[in-house]
């Protein structure tokens, strides 16, 4: 009966070793960082899998409650600093809370997100020719000479669809970065 106990105390003592010194590396069942999880990867890895997951996150320009322009955070130019995320993981994996953690709720770490922006990619992604739709130029009201009726008449103003590349470009750039500083990045983005 005691050579049970010394085999499990030892075998407990081991795997104590091998999880508190996995834990100075890699990220535990307990760390969450902006409410997911990394469990199992370290530094460099959590990052890589970060910037992935981020460029594959969703934008869906919607007008008048119709989708026309979807894409991802990556096809619209947006990636993540991966040098910059990995140097605030790895502070959060140096500065672990002391004790064993096996039963506890998760800690969540709420970390900055570093974007880069390609400004090419940018600006060729968020054109009004990527819109779905017919588009159509504004017109002021104006007056012409109607012969079938021998007076002038008043042509209504036309209110258009078009847009402008630089403000549609300038729309989409300030609602992503608001988007980014509230750290808070949704996975679908609805413009």
């Amino acid at each position: 009966m005691g050579l049970l106990f010394l085999l499990l105390f030892i075998i407990a003592a081991i795997i104590f070793a091998t999880e508190s010194s996995r834990l100075q590396t890699h990220f535990g069942h307990h760390d969450l960082i902006n409410g997911k999880s990394y469990f199992g990867l370290n530094a460099s890895g959590a990052a890589e899998r970060m910037d992935t997951e981020f460029q594959n996150y969703q934008i869906h320009i919607m007008e008048n409650d119709t989708e026309v322009y979807s894409l991802t955070y990556g096809e619209a130019g947006y990636s993540l600093n991966r040098a910059a995320l990995k140097a605030e993981l790895s502070q959060v994996i140096r500065n672990p809370q002391p004790g064993l953690h096996l039963m506890e709720k998760p800690e969540n770490h709420i970390i900055s997100y570093p974007v880069n922006r390609s400004d090419d990619v940018f600006a060729a992604a968020f054109t009004s020719d990527k819109l779905s739709g017919e588009r159509t130029d504004s017109t002021d009201a104006y007056i012409r000479y109607d012969e079938e009726q021998g007076a002038y008449v008043i042509v209504p103003e036309i209110y258009g669809n078009s847009i402008q590349n630089d403000a549609f470009q300038s729309l989409v750039s300030n609602i992503l970065d608001q988007e980014f500083s509230d750290n808070d990045i949704s996975e679908k983005l609805y413009i």
